[in-house]
């Protein structure tokens, strides 16, 4: 047969002992660097003596992705980029390490799933293990429709079908409450935690450092700190979101491919301040229909227009626009590097 990770010849299972004698049987998989001894069967190619174990050889599910994955090894698949890859679900850029040189893989569309994420991740927010995946995949009957059980905004309202989920409590928590944000009154990053995993000597009870409420075990799932690593410091989502927050977060926009998005660069944050004029009227506003809305804040009107070489996106409000820019970020809509915004009049 011939096989996505070995395109170019024939393999066919054999035995072993029947082509490494001198070696008693014993091989190595040329995918996983696996050793195996004569009781295992590899898939050898008679033309260049490439060898696959039945673990490599065999697709994979994932509910993050539709397609077959397999675990290959990423200098072979991204040899013009010397195995380095962006994982589709964590978006972390892989490959400096030895841990980064296998990943799942879809033949298909260039799909990229890192081991860990393949695996399922430790994250504070939750008490158990959370999976990257496809909310359609999950919840086939709502189709597709989730919330994210500690922000509480669907799917649809951040334009996206994936959460990580936990299979044991049918937990979901999108991309954004994973991520540490920045206040004007504390030094040190924030994190949203589940106050059963950082207290748990003291079975989640836990204390805001800012109002001083209180908050004993048996209120979990309503009340997560954010919590900083660094000194201990708690805040509730109450004194969050009363005072002017850095989110510091990704915009959702289309997924990029695997050759568009390969970057390991870092942006350089530009120092341009957002004049006066977007206090005008740049306000939230509940009437607005989800397609005006900027897909940022979800809150104020698409006012702002993105420049990038000759074209530009309408997505964003205008202060979230001079934000993105501020910060180096691209075009949430295409990713390209922004290089001005200009706030967008309709008549």
């Amino acid at each position: 047969m011939r096989h996505p990770l070995h395109q170019q010849h024939q393999i066919e299972a054999i035995d072993p002992k029947t082509i490494y004698i001198e070696y008693n049987g014993e091989w190595q998989c040329d995918n996983c660097s696996t050793q195996y001894g004569s009781q295992e069967i590899p898939y050898h190619c008679k033309d260049c003596g490439y060898d696959l174990c039945n673990t490599c050889v065999q697709p994979k599910r994932h509910l993050r992705h539709n397609h077959d994955l397999y675990l290959a090894k990423m200098t072979i698949v991204y040899p013009q980029f010397q195995g380095h890859f962006k994982c589709d679900a964590c978006e972390q850029n892989k490959g400096e390490t030895i841990g980064d040189a296998l990943a799942y893989h879809c033949f298909d569309d260039q799909f990229d799933l890192c081991k860990e994420c393949f695996q399922g991740k430790k994250f504070v927010i939750h008490v158990h293990d959370l999976m990257p995946v496809n909310a359609a995949l999950v919840y086939e009957n709502s189709p597709g429709l989730w919330v994210c059980d500690t922000c509480k905004k669907t799917g649809a309202q951040m334009n996206t079908d994936y959460s990580w989920h936990c299979s044991q409590c049918e937990f979901d928590c999108c991309k954004n409450c994973l991520k540490s944000v920045n206040v004007s009154d504390h030094e040190h990053p924030l994190k949203r935690s589940d106050p059963y995993v950082v207290y748990s000597n003291y079975n989640g009870h836990w204390k805001c450092d800012k109002c001083s409420n209180d908050y004993p075990p048996g209120e979990r799932s309503e009340n997560k700190p954010y919590h900083c690593f660094a000194c201990g410091y708690d805040m509730c989502e109450y004194c969050y979101n009363a005072i002017e927050a850095d989110h510091g977060y990704d915009v959702t926009g289309p997924p990029a491919s695997a050759f568009r998005d390969h970057d390991f660069g870092h942006s350089k944050i530009k120092s341009h301040e957002p004049p006066m004029e977007i206090t005008d009227d740049d306000v939230p506003d509940d009437n607005l229909d989800d397609s005006q809305k900027c897909i940022v804040c979800y809150g104020r009107p698409k006012n702002a227009t993105i420049v990038h070489g000759s074209t530009g996106h309408v997505c964003c409000c205008l202060s979230c626009a001079y934000k993105l820019e501020r910060r180096g970020d691209s075009c949430p809509i295409c990713r390209a590097p922004i290089d001005r915004v200009i706030k967008h009049y309709t008549s």
